[in-house]
């Protein structure tokens, strides 16, 4: 395993704790759109669940002592932000969660360990190698904020937002796919960072990708970018970010800056996307929207262009 020297040992408890935090997060996800009984039963399978993820992601050595303490007072950081009323104390905590958002997220944290998936291979002529690994501290990111700070877990709620019907919003985040795709790979094929190259890898890659590219990567990236930051925005700056294009550009430049050690065209490629998802967002106000919208741009990245990009 020369390619990971700080990765856990694969082993089945490992996969097991992947596979549980995967049925933790569609649960979750869920249990939004649930009501009555239904809620209730999906709120203790969740938990069930999440209690799974980590139970086997410690055994499987995924999670050590310090993610186990890095995750409990994130999830308590959650509550607070979620239940204070305080201008200052909201403020505060946006800033914490933001702050510790990141450092959780880009795998800062001591006490994490990822879990080997693929090894480096090219799955493309002229492409640069992909691997992949399964993390435990960046979908945890995404699924404390998303279940405690911005109920998603509506437990204590802030009271309903409309919605729009729902194909509608399916028919937005079709249309915002395809645009933000034709924008972002055209731009990256101009500066001859990517090229038309439609491939069919083997079933199992495909699969993990699209598994791992969903719930461990975008999930939290949405979450965080679009859900976390939005609400915290207006929460917290209530008179400057009344407009939604003004929220939408403060995201999406920070989604941009996130993407900074890919190097200037990734920055480039994150804005152009970035602006399409927090669109969806606002114009749906469902997250899962804005998941999709990432989702679908990601894996016509992966089936017909370059991926991850060209080879120098």
């Amino acid at each position: 395993m020369n390619w990971c020297t700080d990765c856990a040992v694969a082993s089945p408890l490992g996969q097991s704790a992947l596979v549980a935090m995967v049925l933790t997060i569609t649960t979750f996800v869920c249990l939004v759109r649930a009501r009555g009984n239904a809620q209730q039963l999906l709120a203790l399978a969740g938990l069930a669940f999440a209690a799974v993820a980590v139970g086997t992601a410690i055994a499987g050595g995924m999670i050590g002592v310090l993610g186990v303490v890095a995750l409990l007072l994130f999830g308590t950081a959650c509550y607070y932000y979620r239940m204070t009323a305080r201008p200052n104390a909201v403020r505060t905590m946006a800033v914490f969660l933001g702050v510790s958002a990141v450092v959780l997220a880009t795998h800062r944290v001591p006490g994490f360990h990822g879990l080997p998936l693929l090894a480096p291979t090219v799955i493309c002529e002229g492409c640069q190698r992909l691997w992949l690994l399964g993390h435990m501290d960046k979908p945890f990111v995404g699924l404390l904020l998303f279940a405690i700070a911005l109920n998603g877990w509506p437990l204590w709620s802030r009271g309903k937002r409309a919605h729009p019907p729902l194909l509608r919003s399916a028919g937005v985040t079709v249309a915002t796919v395809a645009v933000v795709a034709l924008a972002v790979m055209g731009v990256m094929s101009l500066l001859s960072a990517v090229r038309w190259a439609p491939k069919a890898p083997d079933v199992a890659t495909v699969m993990m990708f699209l598994a791992v590219n969903l719930f461990f990567t975008t999930f939290a990236e949405e979450v965080f970018f679009r859900m976390f930051l939005h609400d915290a925005m207006r929460r917290c700056f209530p008179k400057t970010f009344t407009s939604a294009w003004r929220i939408i550009a403060v995201s999406t430049a920070l989604f941009g800056l996130a993407h900074i050690a890919g190097g200037p065209l990734y920055v480039l490629g994150a804005l152009l996307a970035g602006i399409g998802y927090g669109y969806v967002y606002e114009k749906t106000q469902r997250i899962e929207w804005a998941i999709a919208a990432h989702f679908g741009v990601n894996v016509t990245h992966f089936l017909l262009f370059s991926y991850p990009r060209l080879a120098p």
